[in-house]
């Protein structure tokens, strides 16, 4: 864990001033306990930039890192029970990100629920 949160640091020191941060809390790790880390984090790194926090938790679900430990989109996932909370905070966490990088437009939708991998054009060799 050492390494990790070592590299984590080294990597916000190096980000430009002008970069905001955005912390995600995942369910599984109680919210004291992420306060605090998030707060030692931020302040270990020295970062000049913002730092800010998606107002609620990504929950963890078995099928969510069953996808992702076999290379598939979330996208392919049956939206249910807390794999849909999940979906909809990742796409909280996108409408943060949109308000930042593109303030006068609204976010077009996210993908719908697909049979395959979501084919996102100009993100691969064939577009």
């Amino acid at each position: 864990m050492l390494p990790l949160l070592a590299n984590l640091i080294r990597m916000l020191r190096s980000t430009p001033a002008n970069t905001d941060i955005v912390l995600v809390r995942i369910d599984a790790v109680p919210k004291k306990e992420w306060l605090h880390d998030a707060s030692t984090i931020h302040d270990a790194s020295n970062h000049a930039g913002g730092f800010s926090y998606l107002p609620g938790p990504l929950p963890r679900t078995d099928e969510v890192r069953e996808a992702l430990n076999q290379g598939q989109s979330v996208w392919t996932l049956p939206r249910r029970g807390r794999t849909r909370e999940f979906i909809q905070g990742v796409e909280s966490l996108a409408g943060v990100v949109w308000a930042r990088v593109r303030p006068d437009t609204t976010l077009p939708p996210l993908a719908a629920l697909a049979a395959s991998a979501v084919h996102i054009r100009g993100w691969d060799d064939d577009a």
